[in-house]
């Protein structure tokens, strides 16, 4: 909790913790100074409560020299991520034949474009329909994950998302 002037309260912080269950600390701020005190308190907390520190989208300030990467990491910051953030053989693969081809590396758009080609092309050459296979079939390509829900008469969207965990020796993994 902070106060309007952007102060964080370390006692009423502290007494928001849940002895009984993993409490979730959602960062939902991109003040370097507020950012800094919950990272200073929750790995005071650490030894005490068990915490994971949580973020809802991408957040730049993060990537400021000022705030430890290892202090993130052991606090095994949880966040959505459209794409898997981890190499696969299969990635290297493509990556390789990719800078083969086109004497450059993939950028995140040939990448994801990629996966969606693919996918809707394994997803045509099926003995189903389109819609049986969009509305059925979850999938996983290089990078991206595809599970399509029906959009009223619009469609579909996709829902894949990635849930990805910093790990104590600074990788991230997907948790879902």
């Amino acid at each position: 909790q902070v106060s309007a002037a952007g102060v964080l309260d370390a006692g009423n912080f502290q007494s928001l913790y849940d002895a009984n269950v993993k409490n979730y600390i959602i960062l939902d701020t991109e003040k370097t100074g507020t950012i800094l005190s919950v990272l200073r308190l929750m790995s005071k907390e650490m030894r005490f409560h068990d915490q994971q520190l949580v973020i809802l989208e991408p957040n730049e300030t993060l990537d400021f020299e000022e705030i430890s990467i290892k202090s993130i990491a052991n606090l095994k910051l949880l966040y959505p991520s459209l794409t898997r953030d981890s190499a696969s053989d299969e990635l290297n693969l493509f990556e390789t034949d990719y800078k083969k081809k086109n004497k450059t590396v993939p950028n995140q758009f040939a990448t994801r474009g990629f996966d969606i080609t693919f996918d809707t092309m394994l997803r045509l050459s099926q003995d189903k329909t389109i819609s049986q296979s969009l509305e059925e079939d979850k999938t996983e390509q290089l990078e991206s994950k595809f599970e399509y829900a029906k959009k009223d008469s619009e469609g579909y969207i996709n829902k894949g998302v990635y849930i990805l965990e910093y790990q104590e020796d600074l990788t991230v993994k997907p948790v879902n």
